[in-house]
């Protein structure tokens, strides 16, 4: 159930990005760091995956999420991770190392 609403968010994250416009920025903004990056990541998930699981699966979305921003971060080029800093939206281009990082880590 968990693995199946993955694409649907990443859709909903995908379709909000198309809708600011804009160029992303290539680089990270100065003083961003590759771990701020990480826990943006793992927060985004949690916001997320809150509010979508119920009753025993709320146990482990810290750990999920943590896994899946270990896993995404190193996998993200640097215009994939700042586009993310700048818009808190997951880009288009990483959507398939998204799914791939969530469903190794609720496995």
């Amino acid at each position: 159930m968990r693995v199946s609403a993955v694409p649907a968010f990443v859709f909903a994250t995908l379709t909000l990005a198309a809708c600011q416009g804009g160029s992303a920025p290539t680089t990270l903004p100065a003083g961003m760091t590759h771990e701020t990056v990480r826990n943006r990541l793992a927060d985004a998930c949690v916001y997320a995956e809150w509010r979508k699981r119920e009753g025993d699966a709320l146990k482990t979305v810290t750990r999920d999420c943590s896994c899946l921003a270990k896993r995404l971060e190193p996998q993200m080029s640097e215009p994939e991770a700042a586009a993310f800093v700048a818009t808190g939206q997951i880009p288009k281009t990483t959507q398939p190392k998204y799914v791939q990082a969530f469903e190794t880590c609720t496995r």
